[in-house]
């Protein structure tokens, strides 16, 4: 018996384009996995779906007639280039916002998911690679919220040019304007895609964590800087000057004093009485300095290696007096002061 007897169809042979197309399809998956962001339907749908599920069958037909282009054309190939559309663009404000600007941005975004009833806890980072999945999902939301708004923008200005025409010339744009109409309507199904999808992630990862971990490291390094404030780095230097002060106030050498330069005083007979008897006092009673001995043992114990510096000075040998030599005629023989030769 049969298949077709029981009631068995057996599907017809796949082209040469719709197996190049699952081929798009299958890459296109990886790509999105690999990058952070969820394909519109689950592996276990096989491309190409000729009846998708009720859950999964409008954004699939968004992505297959994206910008109301009735063609068959691979879903996820078309949601990974929208991706990385976006990817680009999330590189582009960076680059616009830097310098300290980043915070502005990162209103804009805030304000405009408000605007659309998105009420949800924002924090994005300067640095894209450091986002979390669900940090992208809702950069990735407001890149759409914007695309939108310019949509409903474009589609009320045509419109008032449209009707400011006269009526024999508003025939001629009534397909165009139908078209952007049909086109705002099919980018509001993708936005409540990716509301649906945002809901689904703050479920599984709430941005609460990330901020209280945020918090916490913020809390982490306030603790660390205030201990590197009360434990400052001990200075070696103070104590080498501590300890040397000591071994000089033990051998007796004073520390040198800072000259330091006195205002010019006016001169009179009292202030010329005054330095005439300071300076007898000061020939009178002389000052005694230390003994260079006292200063160079003070050293040695400072420096024990760096005392002497090249070969060691050995202590003056007493010189050592000729003894008179006389000759046979009672003369006494002395060296001669410098020798030159004779002129024989």
């Amino acid at each position: 018996m049969s298949e077709s007897e029981y009631g068995i169809v057996t599907p017809p042979p796949l082209d040469d384009t719709t197996e190049q197309d699952r081929v798009f399809e299958n890459r296109a998956r990886k790509e999105l996995e690999d990058d952070g962001c969820p394909p519109c339907y689950p592996l276990e749908i096989e491309y190409p779906c000729r009846d998708p599920p009720e859950e999964y069958r409008d954004i699939m037909l968004y992505w297959e007639r994206k910008l109301g282009i009735h063609q068959s054309t691979p879903i996820l190939f078309q949601q990974w280039r929208n991706w990385k559309e976006f990817r680009t663009t999330q590189v582009g404000k960076r680059l616009r916002y830097r310098r300290g600007r980043f915070h502005e941005y990162e209103n804009a975004v805030r304000q405009l998911l408000q605007e659309n009833g998105v009420c949800t806890e924002i924090h994005l980072r300067f640095d894209h690679r450091q986002q979390t999945r669900l940090e992208n999902w809702i950069e990735f939301q407001y890149f759409h919220f914007f695309e939108h708004s310019t949509l409903v923008e474009d589609l009320s200005d045509f419109t008032k040019s449209v009707e400011s025409m006269p009526e024999g010339e508003r025939d001629k744009f009534k397909h165009t304007l139908h078209f952007r109409k049909r086109r705002i309507h099919e980018h509001e199904t993708l936005l409540h895609w990716i509301e649906k999808i945002r809901v689904k992630m703050e479920a599984d990862f709430p941005p609460s964590l990330d901020k209280e971990d945020q918090h916490q490291s913020h809390v982490e390094d306030n603790d660390v800087s205030k201990l590197e404030r009360k434990s400052p780095i001990p200075d070696r230097r103070k104590k080498g000057h501590a300890k040397s002060r000591a071994v000089l106030d033990e051998a007796g050498v004073s520390k040198p004093k800072r000259s330091m330069r006195s205002k010019p005083k006016a001169f009179g007979t009292s202030a010329i009485a005054s330095q005439a008897s300071s300076v007898a006092h000061m020939t009178a009673t002389p000052r005694r300095g230390k003994s260079r001995q006292a200063k160079e043992k003070a050293l040695r114990q400072l420096h024990p290696q760096k005392a002497v510096k090249g070969k060691a000075i050995e202590p003056r040998k007493p010189s050592q007096h000729m003894t008179e030599v006389r000759t046979r005629s009672g003369r006494i023989s002395r060296p001669p002061a410098r020798w030159t030769p004779s002129p024989w």
